[in-house]
């Protein structure tokens, strides 16, 4: 299957051409950025960073003091935190940090509250960022807030030489709440989905939580990751064995939108409202592309795959076989009626 990233699977997925050209002017520009910033990422020089930690509050947000800051350096050499100050009754901090050591280190600011840390966005590399960095920190609860899906994916690849299919399921999940929804009593998960039971080789595919926060346990997908407000995007992976004829992908909750990609051409696809849309290229390979907008909650999409070429040549070997027999027989019938 081809590598989930935000550059080459780019459909997040439904909106995929305007997102992955958006990635990629993107990434164009960070590198222009980066080859400017060389000049500055000497070690030795000495930078200023202010700015402010706010506490959301529903619609609105507040100041919030005496909050601790950190400031991280983060390098292929070493990884280690620079300097912490407390906010000022404003909410407002500042760091004076010197460059050391690899010039493709980054820095960045954290504040823990309710358990959960937030970070800042790498530091772009101006000497002075005045007023730059903004921390907004959420209360946590463990109430059970449900999650909202914004979208699911489902890739199915063609089946390998082994006979197996590789599928990757991508979900957009969104945390509505003004809160940071974290583990319910009993280490109960924040988000959980169903795979099929027979699934095996699971793999964490580039998310935005954790990979450890993310475990398969008796058919389903757990994230065991604090989630801010806000949308993230969960991905992984699995292998279906030779044996499976069909797939099925229940919609457990309101999914605004639905895609499933095959790469096998004589898939069938049904259910869940799905309807055939213009294939999609990815990596070269071809996909045939179905989507539903808002399915039927409850509903169930099934993929039914032809033989596989392996089982169409043994079926093909057994007709021959048969004709052949057939024959033989018709012949020697012919030959003793002769005799006679």
């Amino acid at each position: 299957m081809p590598t989930l990233n935000r550059a080459s699977a780019g459909i997040r997925f439904g909106a995929c051409r305007r997102r992955f050209q958006g990635t990629t002017i993107a990434v164009l520009v960070a590198l222009l950025v980066a080859s400017v910033a060389q000049a500055q990422n000497a070690p030795g020089t000495w930078r200023v960073a202010e700015g402010r930690v706010l506490r959301a509050l529903g619609d609105t947000s507040v100041a919030l003091p005496n909050q601790w800051v950190t400031m991280h350096r983060v390098g292929p050499d070493t990884a280690a935190p620079l300097d912490s100050v407390q906010t000022d009754a404003r909410g407002k901090f500042d760091f004076r940090y010197q460059l050391s050591g690899s010039r493709d280190a980054i820095y960045f600011a954290s504040s823990t509250h309710g358990g959960i840390a937030y970070f800042t966005p790498p530091l772009t590399g101006a000497t002075t960022e005045r007023g730059a960095l903004e921390l907004v920190v959420f209360d946590t609860s463990s109430v059970s807030r449900p999650l909202s899906v914004r979208g699911r994916h489902v890739i199915v690849g063609a089946p390998a030489p082994s006979g197996g299919r590789t599928v990757i399921e991508v979900f957009e999940i969104s945390n509505d709440s003004s809160v940071t929804l974290v583990a319910g009593p009993g280490d109960a998960p924040t988000f959980t989905a169903m795979v099929p039971r027979t699934a095996s080789a699971f793999q964490v595919r580039e998310s935005d939580v954790a990979k450890d926060a993310i475990t398969l346990r008796d058919g389903r997908v757990e994230v065991r990751a604090p989630i801010a407000p806000g949308l993230r995007q969960i991905a992984f992976s699995y292998e279906m064995p030779k044996r499976a004829k069909a797939l099925r992908f229940p919609v457990e909750r309101p999914t605004p939108v639905l895609e499933v990609l095959a790469e096998e051409p004589l898939a069938r696809i049904g259910g869940g409202a799905v309807t055939e849309v213009d294939p999609v290229t990815i990596d070269g390979r071809g996909f045939r592309r179905y989507l539903a907008q808002d399915p039927p909650p409850a509903g169930v999409v099934t993929m039914e795959f032809p033989a596989t070429p392996t089982a169409t040549r043994q079926l093909y070997l057994a007709v021959v076989i048969v004709a052949v027999g057939a024959a033989m027989l018709a012949a020697l019938a012919r030959a003793a009626m002769r005799r006679r």
